[in-house]
């Protein structure tokens, strides 16, 4: 069992995680560390070494361009050795038994390729990660085979993944990456688990500008994807985009205070969306 980290400048947050990672009952056998661009506090990176050597655990650190988000999984995935492997980003927190949870469910249901789980808020009194928690609402006692695995707080098995070709697509640098690997994974007939017991608490944007920003970045991807695998494919062995637009107005949710929240998420994928499909059509015209 290994653990991957993609870590850009949130240095402190990096060492938080893999504070909590060596509390785990279950240890990995190493932590891989995929960085872009250099430590700018060399003394976070000492403790880090520090702490993963203290717990008998090896330390792959990878140092690579920023050339976004798919490039650095990929670059994680080659230096996997073991069977199995998670993901897990730098802002987010495990439990002690995060571990030996995606090991029992792993070993309960062998066809299972990837497990995936819940994301709990961290700022439990931040209105945006309230936005959050309701969006992951209908997850919270969630159980069974799911067609989307998320970015982290995912565990694989690498093998399937090569011998299916299956990587990240590199032209989603900024985010769907998870989405696009669901998307292989569901057409190469793997089956994906959803575990509620597989929690981790994630800090999710915390303001106003940091929302608007990545849906309007979900809403362009989203897209991007849609044209990229979804009509490229059989409709019925590509993972719906639907369940992916609108997910604001779709909670449903009776708390007043959200609403206004929920709105602008959905607003700014729209603006997204839009400018996209803008985008690709004066690219369309051009040729």
């Amino acid at each position: 069992m290994e653990i991957a980290i993609i870590s850009r400048e949130r240095e402190k947050n990096l060492l938080r995680c893999i504070s909590f990672i060596v509390r785990n009952t279950i240890l990995p056998s190493s932590i891989i560390i995929v960085k872009t661009g250099s430590f700018k506090n060399k003394t976070i990176l000492q403790r880090i070494r520090k702490i993963i050597r203290s717990a008998g655990i090896t330390l792959k650190y990878k140092k690579v361009k920023d050339l976004g988000i798919s490039h650095a999984r990929n670059v994680a995935c080659s230096l996997v050795k073991d069977t199995i492997f998670a993901f897990l980003d730098d802002d987010e927190i495990c439990p002690k038994n995060w571990i030996d949870t995606a090991t029992k469910i792993l070993l309960k249901h062998q066809d299972v390729i990837a497990v995936t789980g819940y994301k709990d808020i961290y700022y439990k009194r931040n209105y945006w990660n309230l936005i959050w928690k309701e969006l992951c609402k209908k997850t919270e006692r969630l159980e069974g085979y799911t067609n989307f695995a998320t970015s982290s707080n995912t565990f694989y098995r690498i093998q399937f993944l090569r011998d299916a070709h299956i990587t990240y697509d590199r032209s989603f640098k900024t985010s769907s990456e998870d989405l696009v690997l669901s998307q292989k994974i569901k057409l190469a007939h793997g089956h994906m688990w959803f575990s509620h017991t597989l929690t981790i608490w994630h800090t999710y944007r915390t303001s106003i500008l940091e929302m608007i920003k990545q849906w309007f970045d979900y809403g362009r991807t989203i897209l991007t994807f849609k044209y990229k695998y979804v009509h490229a494919h059989n409709a019925k062995r590509s993972i719906c985009i639907n369940d992916f637009i609108f997910q604001g107005i779709k909670t449903h949710t009776k708390k007043l205070i959200l609403i206004p929240g929920l709105l602008i998420i959905d607003v700014s994928f729209l603006f997204g969306y839009a400018y996209q499909f803008i985008c690709r059509g004066l690219t369309t015209s051009n040729r």
